[in-house]
């Protein structure tokens, strides 16, 4: 049984749509849901040529990522409560969003992972968001389920 549903978030609409997917499953199945947004400077710079002002900038990004992942763990929250749902949510800094989300799902005895198909580095990936690629590539501690983008 489904008790609690962790919800990893990255801002994205991909990820809203997963997000409000899992609260509707969890106010059917009368369960809590726990949000995490993973703040990771080096995935932010993927693809871009800052490697040489990476370190100098490391601080500001992080401080840009904290306050957007503040306002999508929010959107996550606020959409719980309006359906009824209990609803904690995180904002982590991490270079491997893997391995917080992993962390994060042991550390609140989440029974379920749901992710969006597609984050912000989708038009990169054709198939599927990279994160997404790699959390189902990895031993996760419980089932993940993958909410489709548009």
């Amino acid at each position: 049984m489904i008790k609690k549903i962790l919800i990893a978030t990255d801002g994205s609409e991909t990820a809203e749509k997963a997000g409000a997917f899992a609260i509707d499953m969890a106010s059917q199945m009368k369960c809590d849901v726990y949000c995490i947004y993973v703040a990771d400077a080096l995935e932010f710079l993927a693809g871009m040529e800052l490697a040489d002002m990476y370190i100098p900038m490391k601080s500001t990004i992080l401080e840009r990522l904290r306050e957007e992942g503040e306002e999508a763990v929010k959107r996550i929250e606020d959409m719980a409560k309006a359906k009824g749902v209990n609803a904690e949510a995180i904002v982590v800094e991490g270079d491997n969003p893997v391995k917080e989300i992993f962390n994060a799902a042991t550390t609140q005895d989440a029974d379920l992972i749901v992710v969006g198909s597609h984050g912000k580095t989708g038009v990169m990936d054709y198939a599927m968001g990279s994160i997404t690629t790699k959390l189902l590539g990895s031993k996760s501690p419980c089932p993940i389920l993958v909410v489709q983008a548009d």
